[in-house]
């Protein structure tokens, strides 16, 4: 908050409890000190008006200068001559008031004490409202978040595998049940085991590379077992099986390469190459089928990029386009190794 705001934000938060308390201690402290020191009520009344100037005053007066970013030299002055001024004004002009001659506020001794401690007290203060209100965003933050992560999550599995895939399959199954009961057993059993394998992946930021090219094989082989024909797919290079990405990156890759590829009538072989280095992961997925460029109102490849770009800050790089006189597609994927 800023302006008028951050006057009031101040005050309410110096209003809770745990600031309160504390400062209510040290009202009461100086009060006693007052009488100790033989100054009467008057001394007292200089001390509580002052306890309350800085109340109203220096943890906002703070805020002002330094609780948005650091403040730099002008601040400094600014908040350094604010506390001045003020501590001169209120306690010349409590004492005025009082009648009181001196207090343990505003004698030779004591009045640089009290600029200070009005200075440091302001900063303190100010400092913890502005860290909690900090902290208070930053739980309401992540509890947006985790709701967030949560419905990413089973979003993520609504798109990752293709619904008409699943209801395809699931129907076939039922088909199968009838015709031929082995095959519908392996198919349910291969089904399982893939969407086990998608809801495990969706409970960590990386998993391996290994556990990631079986679910693809496992998406492929359920689009074998509706027609074997139709589909033939093969995995080569020499990828490191640890090598940590996002779980299901590739799956809606591999999904479009049998999509636009052998389930929109082009024959051919389905090609997922994986090659590494040191620093880098490079993924190539070639697919039958002339690359067409993007379709209205597609945004699959849109949520590959910027899925690509949230976990790899801009390091990693994609690319899809024809290749072979552009009878099929092709789609690269650099990935860089995280440390």
């Amino acid at each position: 908050p800023r302006g008028g705001a951050l006057w009031l934000d101040s005050w309410r938060a110096l209003l809770q409890p745990r600031r309160l308390l504390p400062f209510g201690a040290v009202v009461m402290a100086l009060v006693v000190a007052e009488g100790a020191a033989g100054f009467g009520w008057r001394g007292a009344a200089v001390s509580l008006g002052s306890s309350i100037v800085f109340w109203g005053f220096a943890p906002a007066w703070w805020r002002r200068w330094f609780g948005a970013e650091e403040g730099g030299a002008r601040a400094m002055a600014a908040y350094v001559g604010g506390c001045l001024l003020v501590v001169l004004a209120a306690t010349a002009g409590l004492g005025a008031v009082t009648a009181a001659r001196a207090s343990v506020l505003n004698d030779a001794a004591g009045l640089p004490v009290a600029v200070v401690l009005f200075m440091v007290g302001g900063w303190g203060l100010g400092r913890d409202i502005e860290l909690a209100a900090a902290l208070a965003a930053e739980r309401d933050r992540s509890a947006a978040l985790s709701h967030e992560l949560e419905l990413a999550r089973l979003l993520a599995v609504r798109r990752q595998l293709d619904p008409h895939f699943l209801f395809n399959t699931l129907n076939a199954i039922a088909e199968w049940c009838t015709q031929d009961a082995a095959v519908a057993e392996r198919a349910t059993l291969q089904l399982a085991s893939m969407l086990r394998g998608m809801l495990d992946g969706l409970q960590h930021s990386r998993w391996p590379l290994s556990e990631e090219v079986a679910l693809v094989e496992q998406l492929w082989a359920l689009h074998r077992m509706r027609d074997p024909a139709a589909l033939s797919y093969v995995v080569v290079g020499d990828g490191d099986s640890d090598w940590p990405l996002p779980p299901l990156l590739l799956l809606p890759l591999a999904e479009n390469a049998v999509t636009h590829g052998v389930r929109a009538g082009h024959r051919g072989e389905v090609t997922l190459s994986l090659v590494t280095t040191a620093q880098q992961l490079t993924i190539t997925l070639e697919n039958p089928g002339r690359y067409a460029g993007p379709r209205p109102g597609a945004h699959g490849l849109n949520a590959f990029r910027k899925r690509l770009a949230a976990a790899f800050g801009g390091r990693a790089s994609f690319a899809i386009g024809p290749c072979q006189g552009g009878e099929r597609t092709v789609v690269t994927v650099s990935l860089p190794k995280e440390v």
